[in-house]
This record gives structure tokens, sequence and C-alpha cells, in this order.
């Protein structure tokens, strides 16, 4: 029995994609946050992260100006205040006081207590792509609390991070575990 594929057309946001508020300082100690889904971890090492914002995003100008961010990843629980993030501008509406925030080493990228994983960055390349803004950072340091921790690492299933699905505009939580990386692969063959 074959399958028949679809053309689904030119879609590039049919896959779930990590979602984070971003933080920057706009004035002396005045934070401002806004969604991003469009997540990506860009080199290992030295550890880069990135993301696109649209080029009209308030942010973004604060980033380039200040050359540092933070990345902070919500839990399904405060999935209102993510969404309204991403919803109204800070030009427009003063988002400082919507979390608690916390600083770690760099002054001007504001965290959020409330999400169970953060990182600042330090911004080191900034793409033009014709409606968005790429932006890469450094990671500095990242924060969590132990009780999302084993053994000292990171428990992605006790972090309870959510996802956007743009194919219905949803946001979700994650599942069970599926698989084991780097490892469930070498039952089909050992490697060599």
């Amino acid at each position: 029995m074959t399958m028949e594929k679809i053309s689904l057309g030119k879609n590039g946001m049919m896959f779930p994609m990590s979602l984070g508020i971003i933080g920057v300082n706009v004035t002396t100690n005045q934070p401002n946050f806004t969604t991003v889904s469009s997540i990506a971890t860009a080199s290992l090492d030295p550890p880069l992260i990135s993301f696109s914002l649209n080029k009209v995003r308030f942010s973004n100008k604060y980033i380039i100006e200040k050359k540092v961010f933070s990345l902070n990843f919500p839990a399904s629980n405060i999935i209102n205040k993510v969404d309204y993030c991403g919803l109204v501008s800070g030009e427009n509406v003063d988002k400082s006081n919507l979390f608690q925030t916390f600083y770690g080493t760099l002054p001007d990228a504001p965290m959020i207590k409330e999400c169970p994983l953060c990182i600042e960055c330090k911004l080191v390349a900034v793409i033009e792509l014709p409606k968005n803004e790429l932006f890469i950072g450094q990671i500095i340091n990242a924060y969590s609390e132990q009780k999302y921790l084993i053994n000292g690492k990171l428990d992605t299933t006790k972090l309870n991070l959510c996802t956007l699905n743009f194919a219905d505009s949803s946001y979700r939580a994650p599942g069970a575990i599926v698989g084991k990386a780097f490892c469930d692969g070498t039952k089909l063959a050992p490697l060599t």
C-alpha cells in the first residue's frame, strides 16, 4: 500500500515551535517582553541561540542597542500572559509589571521568575530578512530551580514548557517521552 503525499504549499509554520518570551530593558530598569516562537539552537560550542522577530517589533531596536536579551521559556500556567506579550506592543503598553523579574550578570536582560527556564544572552549578530530580523545570541548563563533538576541536570518533563502550533493556532504542553536521542537508532544497527 502506497500513500500519496499531498502538497501543502509554501507553509513554513507547520511544526510545533518552541515558545519563549524575550526580555530587554527599554529604559533603565524598565523591562519589555515580547513573545517569540522561532527559537533554535544555532551552535553548541560556543553556545548560540537564534530567533526571529518581525521588524516592526518594539523590542528589536533595544536588543540591538543594549546588545543583550533574555529568553524565558514559559510553562502552561502563564500562557495567558505569554499570549498577551505577543498581542500588545511595548510601544503602547507597559508590560514591565506583568511578571516578577530578576537579573543575572547582564543588567539589561530581565528574566522572568515565573518561567522554569531563563537564559541570558549577549547579542552576536543580526541578520536582515525580508520582513524579520534574525537575532543570534551567545548564552551567558541559564537559570532554573532545583525542582526542575535530576542529578544537577534539567529534566524537561518537569518543566512543562509550551509550544506553539501554527497549524491550528494552539499552545501545547509536551507529551510523553517517545525515545532516547543518540541511542535508539543503534537498535537498528550498531555504530562503528
